[in-house]
């Protein structure tokens, strides 16, 4: 046990301070106490306060001037204030005393050698009795947190500030995988094993927080891990500091987040995908319908006028052709974008789905630069994957590719795409001559949120999405680094010699001889009724209908039909209720359905389509796929 006697040289008025401590260590000493009781200066004293070495004191006895410093410096001690007043004065100064930190007040000087030795011995056996109660309260605490150090998968540290020692928890093997030296490594050693590329930021904010008086410090950051590899971290501690604010200890954990950040990149891709695909399923629903009667209804003009119209005019009916199928073309390519199957897994064609990245990106791609589409290859290119995904692996680095070259000069810039084969993979290179990637960023370019755009431009999810993207289809990505400006990016896919799967058609029929078939039309949009009955008259004979609870009422009331033509998508009553009260009320016609698509199909309408086992034509249709289609119902049933 130890004790401390600071008293100032001549503040107790009398000429020899030594001499009036000396009964009180004396006692002190006889009572089993260790004393130290230092001379010198105020200055000199103060320094005493907060001891820079040796144990620490469990009963003081000091003047007033100190005792708000020990107080704080040492807060589980008994502190005793030595003082001087009058009577008159001793009862408002003995409330300061306390409020500044004093548990008991000995006035001095003390005439009565028996009452010293007697309040002596009561404050030293308060104190002895506080200390034991400490020792507990410490071995307790250190018990409760040996229990959560253990309990826990954070990796518990405390750092003395003063050594650079730190003292580890489990975790330090478990979790990082380190064991042996790295249990006794300091400060120095945990600096080393973060990121290059984090440290200086890491080491900043640490510095900050030691001298601005903070209370605590948090920050991420990537950490090299016992089997080299790098993982994130998430950094939380909270600084002991002395009387005089200076840190001494910093207690912390240490988080490993690298699961939680991988699946918040993975809810950003899911959503990411749901809403790309929604928003091309909304763009084709609403193209196809206007597209639908514009293209067919030149291809009527041309069939029905064909060679009696002047040649300027034959001319231009082909051109408004071709730009309508053309834009049927783009149509069909944002079809890529809209599954919601994400997790299917069936042959997919690379060329096919190429193509539709390219088509989607050709305006944009042509005002700054020329395309180099070069195929090594001969024979089917099929992968095994999910077409939505390889098309978002294959549009992102040809966005990336476009977005590096500056717009206005696109016969000095390249974007080549090359497509060949290496064993049993199919590689697909994309490079372009625009910026290029800095040396320093260039490994981290598939870290997710990294971005070398300025801000608003990027997310920092494109290649990382891609990547992920392709290594779930056994494939990967690379930057490859080549002389000269601009990127090139490698894509790697392994063959599959698995078939594509064809779509659901059905083969046309020859015309069906005898009294036209009747042919009932369920669409909401009034010029497709229309048209399909300019389409069909007179082969057949047409009956149209632009509400499904209409077409439901005529059925309902006894008119038999030889084909129903049914969009599947309407307001109200969608093609599929229809079709399902129309199977409860008569279940021949129910056999006789033909489906209209808006070349977008969902996952419940593929699977209602599946169970069912209705023929389907996605709009825009062709003039004779429709007839043959209809032939097809009629026959059918």
């Amino acid at each position: 046990m130890h004790a401390l006697l600071l008293v100032e040289f001549g503040l107790l008025g009398h000429p020899h301070d030594a001499a009036v401590l000396d009964p009180i260590t004396q006692l002190l000493l006889e009572a089993g106490w260790v004393v130290t009781a230092p001379r010198g200066t105020a200055e000199e004293l103060a320094a005493a306060v907060v001891p820079a070495e040796g144990p620490a004191p469990d009963l003081i006895f000091a003047t007033p001037l100190h005792l708000r410093g020990l107080r704080k410096s040492h807060p589980s001690a008994v502190i005793v204030a030595l003082d001087v007043r009058d009577a008159a004065r001793a009862e408002p100064h003995h409330v300061a005393l306390l409020d500044a930190g004093a548990d008991d007040i000995l006035g001095w000087p003390c005439s009565d050698a028996a009452l010293l030795a007697e309040r002596v011995a009561v404050l030293s056996g308060w104190a002895r009795r506080a200390a034991a109660g400490g020792v507990r309260e410490i071995e307790e605490s250190n018990a409760r947190y040996r229990l959560v150090a253990r309990a826990t998968n954070d990796v518990l540290y405390d750092w003395d500030i003063r050594t650079g020692k730190i003292v580890w928890n489990n975790a330090l093997k478990t979790v990082l995988g380190y064991s042996g030296d790295a249990d006794s490594a300091g400060i120095q050693w945990w600096t080393t094993q973060v990121h290059p590329e984090d440290s200086d930021r890491v080491a900043r904010a640490l510095d900050r927080a030691l001298q601005s008086g903070a209370e605590g410090w948090s920050d991420s950051y990537r950490f090299a891990t016992g089997k080299n590899t790098w993982i994130d971290l998430i950094d939380r501690g909270i600084f002991m500091r002395d009387g005089l604010g200076q840190a001494q200890r910093l207690i912390g954990a240490m988080m490993d987040v690298t699961g939680r950040k991988q699946l918040q990149t993975k809810l950003v891709l899911a959503d990411r995908l749901a809403s790309v695909g929604t928003m091309a399923a909304g763009v084709a629903h609403e193209l196809n319908n206007p597209l639908t009667w514009v293209l067919a209804n030149i291809r009527l003009v041309q069939e029905g006028a064909g060679a009696t119209l002047p040649t300027a005019a034959t001319r231009a009916l082909a051109n408004a052709a071709q730009g309508a199928e053309r834009m049927r073309s783009i149509v069909r390519d944002l079809k890529v974008f809209s599954g919601n199957k994400q997790q299917a897994v069936v042959p997919v064609d690379v060329r096919a789905t190429l193509l539709s990245a390219l088509g989607i990106v050709h305006h944009s791609l042509s005002a700054r630069a020329h395309l180099e589409h070069v195929d090594e290859t001969s024979g089917p290119l099929i992968v095994l994957g999910n077409e939505a995904r390889l098309a978002q692996v294959l549009l992102n680095l040809l966005v990336n590719a476009v977005q590096s070259i500056a717009r206005g000069m696109p016969e000095r810039n390249r974007v080549r795409v090359t497509v060949a084969r290496d064993g049993g993979d199919v590689i697909i290179l994309i490079s372009d001559t625009g910026c290029g990637i800095p040396a320093a960023a260039r490994s981290r370019v598939f870290d997710p949120f990294f971005t070398t755009k300025p801000t608003g431009e990027g997310t920092g999810l494109g290649l990382s999405i891609g990547l992920q993207l392709a290594q779930e289809m056994g494939g990967d990505i690379t930057l490859v680094p080549l002389p000269g400006r601009g990127t090139t990016f490698r894509v790697r896919l392994r063959c599959s010699d698995e078939p594509l799967v064809a779509a659901h058609t059905a083969a046309p029929d020859a015309l069906v001889r005898g009294a036209p078939a009747r042919v009932l039309v369920v669409d909401d949009e009034l010029m497709i009724v229309e048209l399909v009955e300019q389409i069909l008259t007179p082969e057949f004979e047409v009956h149209g209908e632009h509400q499904a609870s209409s077409a439901l009422d005529r059925l309902r009331a006894g008119e038999k039909f030889d084909a129903v033509l049914c969009d599947v998508m309407m307001p109200g009553m969608n093609g599929m209720d229809f079709y399902r009260e129309v199977a409860q009320v008569s279940p021949a016609q129910a056999s006789r359905f033909l489906f209209v698509t808006g070349g977008v199909a969902s996952e419940e309408i593929e699977a209602f389509l599946l169970e069912t086992g209705c023929p389907f034509v996605a709009k825009p249709f062709d003039l004779h796929a429709l007839r043959a289609k209809v032939r097809g119902a009629v026959k059918t049933a």
